[in-house]
């Protein structure tokens, strides 16, 4: 019995030990896969950081800017996209997002206030998230 008893606890010990090292091998690959997701992100963030700094730099050149030219327009913007307009809440509201070269679309905020200005005979509200609705 007891030499029963010796080979079930030697037989448990080398079970955990080998169940200890698979454990160990599998976190290790974890960490290493960790390792790599955050090495990429970081990377992506550098990268981001970067691009809103040569952005900033371009927003500078021009700040005292009189008139809008095609010129302008092409070094400041990537694509303008226009959705389909949407009549669903009895207005006709169109959005439009601004893509900005190498930063692209800035995320919108969550509460948008709009204003309403006249252009044409028709009024516009005009959100900061660069849609515009015909009232």
């Amino acid at each position: 019995m007891r030499l029963v008893i010796a080979c079930v606890s030697t037989h448990e010990e080398r079970f955990r030990k080998a169940m200890g090292a698979k454990q160990k091998a599998e976190a290790k690959k974890e960490l290493a896969a960790k390792r790599r997701q955050l090495t990429q992100a970081e990377r992506r963030i550098e990268e981001q950081a970067e691009n809103i700094d040569r952005f900033i730099c371009k927003v500078r050149k021009y700040l005292d800017l009189d008139k809008l030219t095609p010129a302008v327009l092409n070094d400041m913007l990537k694509a303008v996209y226009v959705h389909a307009p949407d009549k669903s809440s009895g207005h006709g509201e169109q959005q439009i997002d601004i893509s900005y070269d190498l930063v692209g679309i800035p995320p919108r905020p969550c509460s948008m206030t709009c204003k309403t200005e006249k252009r044409h005979s028709r009024s516009y509200a005009v959100s900061r998230k660069h849609s515009y609705a015909v009232l």
